[in-house]
């Protein structure tokens, strides 16, 4: 799976807080009944994630267009396709774009594979809409030194449509990178925190779904 920083496609991230001992069971039952909500015309791709901490499962899924997500959504409600999830965990599903990216390697994509041997830091920023520009003009203006550190290889900056939700995607090559990196990003996280509280966590990717698309000829 790919993310580019275009318009290409539109990204549906739902974030699932879940108790540690029912993680496995949102990503079972993700598994299970995604399939299904995969199959609909506008789907492109979706990875899985989980945290490593067991409070959090997050899908990162795109479509074509925001529309298409707009047609998909009630008749998922109506099947009850993921009901079991919402008796098991909160999820907080959002439309986003994303706003900038960067990598390491000047590489214009970032990848997100379950085999890859990355660790991915996902963070979730509540934030009210009028102050949705303002959080994102201070990361991307406090942030970007972060990304001149050893084991740094992606960051991709989004924001919600409807303003409410900013959320960073950042890759590094090992957890300890991180936990290496955070200390130097407390003055930043302080900055933000005016604005919003930051919902921080190691990810990890368990499963990717594409669709199928049938070779010319």
């Amino acid at each position: 799976m790919k993310i580019l920083p275009t318009n290409n496609v539109v990204p549906m991230i739902n974030v699932f807080t879940v108790e540690p001992g029912k993680q496995h069971q949102v990503i079972e039952g993700w598994l299970k009944e995604g399939p299904r909500f995969f199959a609909v015309p506008g789907f492109v791709a979706a990875a899985l994630h989980r945290s490593l901490d067991g409070t959090r499962v997050i899908n990162y899924a795109q479509y074509q267009t925001a529309q298409d997500w707009f047609t998909v959504s009630p008749a998922a409600e109506q099947q009850q396709l993921f009901a079991w999830a919402f008796a098991i965990s909160q999820p907080d599903p959002h439309l986003y774009e994303v706003v900038s990216q960067n990598t390491a390697s000047g590489a214009k994509l970032v990848t997100l594979e379950e085999t890859a041997e990355v660790a991915t830091m996902i963070t979730v920023f509540p934030v009210e809409p009028e102050k949705q520009h303002q959080l994102i003009e201070q990361w991307q203006e406090s942030g970007r030194p972060l990304e001149a550190l050893p084991g740094f290889i992606s960051s991709t900056l989004h924001r919600s449509l409807d303003g409410k939700r900013v959320l960073h995607y950042v890759q590094w090559q090992k957890a300890k990178d991180w936990l290496a990196v955070s200390r130097q990003a407390d003055p930043l996280f302080e900055q933000v925190r005016a604005i919003s509280q930051a919902d921080s966590h190691l990810y990890e990717v368990v499963h990717v779904t594409r669709r199928e698309i049938p070779s010319a000829g």
